[in-house]
C-alpha cells in the first residue's frame, strides 16, 4: 500500500513486484529441490526479470482486477498449473539487464538486523 501511494510510478512498480513475486511463489519449490539458496533465487529473478515479469503478470493483474473471492477461486485454479509448469520453464537463452528489484528491501532488512545488533551488543556490555 506504501508503494502504492508515491504518484504515477507507484502503481506500476507495485504491479511488477507483484508478478515477481507470484512467480518466485510458482518457482519456489523446483528451486528448493534444486538445492537453491533464498539469495540465488531473487538473483535468478533479478537477472531474468522480464521472463519472470511474464510468468507472473497474469496473477498480478488479475489481483488488482478481481476481488477477493473472485481472485481467490480463480487463483485456486490457475495457482497449481503454475507451479506445476515451473519445472519445465526454460528461462535461460532470455538475456536482459538485470533488475535490481529487491535490492532496497534486503537494504533496510539488513541496516535493521544490524542496528538491532549493535544496540543488544551495547545492553550486553553496560550489564
Amino acid at each position: 500500500r506504501l508503494l502504492c501511494s508515491v504518484p504515477l510510478l507507484g502503481s506500476a512498480a507495485s504491479l511488477v513486484l507483484a508478478a515477481l513475486l507470484h512467480a518466485y511463489d510458482s518457482f519456489e519449490l523446483p528451486w528448493s529441490a534444486a538445492g537453491c539458496g533464498v539469495s540465488a533465487r531473487f538473483a535468478l529473478i533479478e537477472r531474468h526479470w522480464l521472463f519472470f515479469l511474464g510468468y507472473g503478470g497474469v496473477l498480478a493483474a488479475l489481483s488488482v482486477l478481481l476481488s477477493f473471492w473472485d481472485l481467490f477461486v480463480v487463483r485456486a485454479v490457475l495457482y497449481p498449473l503454475y507451479i506445476a509448469n515451473a519445472p519445465h520453464a526454460r528461462f535461460g537463452e532470455l538475456r536482459c539487464r538485470p533488475l535490481p528489484a529487491f535490492q532496497a528491501a534486503f537494504g533496510m532488512i539488513n541496516s535493521t538486523l544490524q542496528l538491532l545488533e549493535l544496540r543488544m551488543r551495547r545492553r550486553q556490555r553496560s550489564k
